[in-house]
């Protein structure tokens, strides 16, 4: 593991499938069932992660017959501080979570987010308002 702060909470069956590349903040805490497959995640300080989330900086290229040549491509993903991702969220390769943000349950996100203290969701993820603060 690249970083792990203090007070790191996870879950007895949440899965981390690679440590290369991770790193975690202080006061995080990642919930039930939540899968994270990468090798360029970094989580910041004070971030929830809802359970039945999965976290993924890969895919597989297609190889002109098949998906499953092992032929992948990576982009980190980045959940800024402070932030929340709802239960039942996909954050896929290239993602990023803007500090102070929510993700809303049930959102596929897969592009680079950019206005903090915001509220994102849907499938695909989109900004939907700004939180009061």
């Amino acid at each position: 593991m690249r970083k792990c702060g203090r007070n790191f909470q996870i879950t007895h069956n949440a899965k981390i499938t690679a440590l290369t590349g991770l790193e975690i903040g202080d006061d995080v805490f990642i919930g039930n069932n939540t899968m994270i497959m990468g090798l360029e995640i970094k989580i910041g300080n004070k971030v929830l992660i809802g359970p039945n989330t999965v976290l993924v900086t890969t895919h597989h290229k297609f190889d002109g017959d098949s998906f499953r040549s092992f032929s992948i491509d990576s982009d980190p993903i980045l959940v800024d501080d402070g932030s929340w991702i709802g239960a039942n969220c996909t954050v896929l390769r290239g993602s990023i979570i803007p500090e102070r943000s929510i993700l809303a349950a049930g959102s596929v996100l897969s592009k680079k987010m950019t206005k903090s203290f915001s509220i994102y969701g849907g499938v695909p993820a989109k900004h939907l308002n700004y939180l009061n603060h």
